[in-house]
Formats: C-alpha cells, structure tokens, sequence
C-alpha cells in the first residue's frame, strides 16, 4: 500500500511539472502571436568609467577601405615603420612615431593579404593569385609570382623560403629572392568549405598546416 501510494504521489509531481513547462510555451506562443514581449527585461546597464584616458598620437589616411570584401589586410610595423596596403592596390609607408608618411606605392592590383615583412621586401597577395614582393625602401616592385588561387592567408618566411596558402587549400614554397616557385602541395578541400584565412605555421624546416577535412601535415619548408 505505501509503495502504491509513493508512486501515485511521483505521478502526480511529475504531472505537475509537466503541466507547467505546458504552461509556459502556451504563454511565449502566445506572446508570440499577439505581439507582447513577456521576457524578463534586461538588467539596465552600469556606466562604465575607463581606468587608462587613451590618446591618440596621429592617424592616416589610406586608400577608400574595401567594402564589406573579404580581405586580411593588416598592417605590418617594425621598429621605425607601420606599412598599410588598401584594397585597390595602394601601400604606404608611415613614420611609426609621428606618423609622416614616408613613400607611397601604387600597385594596380587587387590586394587581399598582407603587408608581411620579410628581410628587405614587403610581401601581399592579390584576389587574382599574385603573390607580389616590393621593396622596403620606396615600393617598388622586386618580383611577381602567380599562384594556383586567391590569396587571403597571409605568407610565412623562412629559411628564404615564402609559404603561402591559397583559397583552394593548396600550399606553395617560393623563393624569397626571385618569386620562383620551389614546390606546390596540393590537398582538395571539403565542399561548402569557407574562405578561411588561416596561414601554415613554420617550426624549424617544418611547415605544418591543417585541412578543412580533418587533416594536419608536415612538410619540408625548403
């Protein structure tokens, strides 16, 4: 008798709490329906005091941005320059300290990643499968290589080595000197995969890289 009853009384709370959470969607479905919001309202927000008054040194114009593209455009700064490059084709170079502007290049191409810093060259890649070196000192170009795809990872150097990434997931070794091609690698890419603008990383003489299929390799970088 008592277990019939013990079970009887589980019944019931359960029942209860179903009967409950029943209650609840009927009232958000019917909110839903008329229009009334019967959500908790939000915790009104706190002013928030900064602890650290940031100043603004200078700043600099480039080009006209890149509307809303898929790009990895970032700048690229050493000890005394920050280099820029715009979507159109347009790179500068800036005094980091003051910001005066100290060249500016007109490439003519369409950039998409890049500035990298590599010796004495500025390396970008291009939405047309150009990988472009141009020089430090004034912008002009050293050499042009053209790859199997668009470029958006931005290049890796070492061991006067440029490892670059296209969007059709294939990998590339070119030489830093000339633009040659030393060696291709190439791994298709799941469908429907994104743009991803994921670059190879290099430890050592290792170049390693991972897939959208799961897949992770190692390669000799030269």
């Amino acid at each position: 008798m008592r277990l019939a009853l013990t079970l009887l009384a589980s019944l019931w709370l359960a029942g209860c709490s179903q009967l409950g959470a029943f209650e609840d969607l009927g009232n958000s479905i019917q909110g839903l329906i008329s229009g009334n919001d019967n959500a908790e309202p939000p915790r009104e927000l706190e002013p928030l005091e900064p602890s650290v008054n940031m100043t603004v040194l200078w700043k600099a114009s480039v080009g006209k941005g890149y509307d809303d593209q898929v790009v990895n455009l970032v700048p690229a700064v050493t000890a005394s320059t920050v280099y820029v490059a715009d979507r159109r084709g347009l790179v500068q170079a800036h005094n980091r300290q003051d910001g005066e502007r100290l060249w500016a290049a007109e490439t003519r191409l369409e950039l998409s990643a890049g500035p990298v810093v590599a010796g004495d060259k500025l390396l970008l890649g291009t939405s047309n499968a150009e990988l472009i070196a141009i020089s430090l000192v004034d912008g002009t170009l050293v050499w042009k290589s053209t790859l199997s795809s668009e470029i958006l990872a931005l290049p890796r150097v070492a061991h006067q080595r440029v490892v670059i990434r296209t969007s059709d997931g294939r990998l590339a070794g070119v030489d830093l000197n000339n633009g040659a091609i030393r060696w291709t690698h190439d791994r298709s890419i799941p469908p429907l995969s994104v743009r991803s603008l994921g670059s190879p990383t290099i430890a050592g003489d290792l170049v390693l890289d991972g897939f959208g299929g799961g897949k992770l390799i190692a390669l000799n970088v030269a």
